[in-house]
């Protein structure tokens, strides 16, 4: 449940951002700079995040997790045998005619 939960609030703050501070293009040409560039630009980031990562916020946090950091368990035990013992007679096996 933690993901639904997470991608919203990413998507609440990331609006909230980006009309604060993408409120206009006025370096864009004519009327292309007026209206709501804040709501396209949060539809191309929705849009390229589904791209980069389909199973949202901590699916990619997860999925990069398991890049940095590599968990294997160790065995409880383990029997090791001396060097200088041979493997059981039973452990060789003669090949297929």
């Amino acid at each position: 449940m933690a993901g639904p939960i997470v991608g919203a609030f990413v998507y609440f703050f990331a609006a909230d951002y980006l009309k604060e501070h993408a409120p206009n293009w006025d370096w864009l040409p004519g009327t292309l700079g007026d209206g709501p560039v804040a709501s396209f630009m949060l539809g191309v980031l929705v849009i390229a995040f589904v791209f980069v990562a389909p199973q949202g916020v901590v699916g990619l946090f997860r999925r990069m997790g398991r890049k940095i950091a590599l968990v294997v368990p160790e065995p409880v035990w383990v029997e090791t045998m001396p060097p200088s013992e041979s493997p059981p007679s039973e452990a060789i096996h003669e090949p297929y005619p």
